[in-house]
């Protein structure tokens, strides 16, 4: 989402139960805590904030991530049999994008050594 100053923001829910803990939340919270332009916090987001940022045009976009997933955009929500979509915006580079191909580059050994990865073997 965008700040009111102009920044950016991933916006994660906390663990507290409905949200499982698992490397891939971690790792893309990680990667993006890295990348001088976006704050990561952890927050509740309700569907009354949710319809905010829409309306106020700060929402940026919107994904999910997991093991079976990887990283999957979100474009619309029915909420209360009324849809709400999802702004796509023609960004240069879209951040689900971005931790996507960092995610899978890092995997598949094709950004060159990494932290997270390990000779077996």
């Amino acid at each position: 989402q965008s700040t009111w100053d102009g920044g950016e923001e991933l916006v994660t829910p906390p663990l507290d139960g409905l949200i499982l803990p698992g490397i891939t939340r971690m790792s893309v919270m990680e990667l993006a805590s890295e990348w001088n332009n976006i704050s990561v916090i952890e927050a509740t987001v309700t569907m009354k904030d949710l319809i905010e940022l829409v309306a106020e045009d700060r929402l940026i976009e919107m994904f999910g991530c997991g093991t079976a997933c990887a990283i999957t955009p979100i474009r619309e929500i029915v909420y209360n049999g009324e849809k709400i979509q999802i702004p796509e915006r023609n960004l240069k580079e879209k951040l689900s994008t971005r931790i996507y191909k960092e995610l899978t580059d890092i995997q598949f050994a094709k950004s060159g050594e990494h932290r997270w990865q390990y000779i077996v073997g």
